[in-house]
């Protein structure tokens, strides 16, 4: 999603949370193209928007063996994302790639999403490292906390600019 008429736009990929798609969060995704940049929107493996998934879903509905069976993709996710902008040049068809600033890169998610964002951004986990050089600042909303492989001082390792937004009733 992008402005016809912005220059030098710099880049937010938006990762979705578990089960999403890249067709959620358009409001928020409209307005920053409104406001110059260049916004991705990669649907994830996890994602319940193929129908493949429906009978899945309808099976696993209110147990954690969804939320346990796709923990896989925590570490698959931040590949995707430095796919993407190894790609950025097969855009080339849709837009006008000489209007992408490539020196400013953001990625940002939600929940599942987050986990995503936090790992291009340094989060430190006891998977390794998933850190996307490109990432130059990340939006984490209903980040998770520590534990299930994100040790206590895991955030500490993210040293890129981070917005973090949470609730009074987010558990994580």
């Amino acid at each position: 999603t992008w402005s016809p008429t912005a220059r030098a736009m710099p880049v937010i990929v938006f990762s979705h949370g578990l089960g999403g798609s890249r067709d959620a969060y358009q409001p928020l995704v409209q307005a920053w193209a409104e406001h110059g940049y260049l916004v991705l929107q990669p649907t994830h493996p996890d994602s319940l928007a193929d129908e493949s998934w429906r009978e899945r879903l309808d099976a696993l509905r209110d147990t954690r063996a969804y939320a346990a069976e796709n923990v896989r993709y925590w570490d698959e996710r931040p590949a995707e994302i430095t796919y993407l902008l190894n790609h950025l040049d097969d855009l080339a068809a849709f837009l006008p790639l000489d209007r992408v600033d490539r020196e400013r890169m953001g990625v940002g998610g939600h929940s599942f999403g987050t986990h995503t964002a936090a790992l291009c951004g340094g989060l430190r986990t006891l998977g390794g490292d998933h850190a996307e050089p490109r990432t130059d600042a990340i939006l984490l909303l209903s980040p998770q906390g520590a534990g299930n492989g994100i040790p206590t001082d895991g955030y500490a390792a993210i040293q890129v600019p981070t917005m973090m937004v949470t609730g009074s009733e987010d558990v994580s």
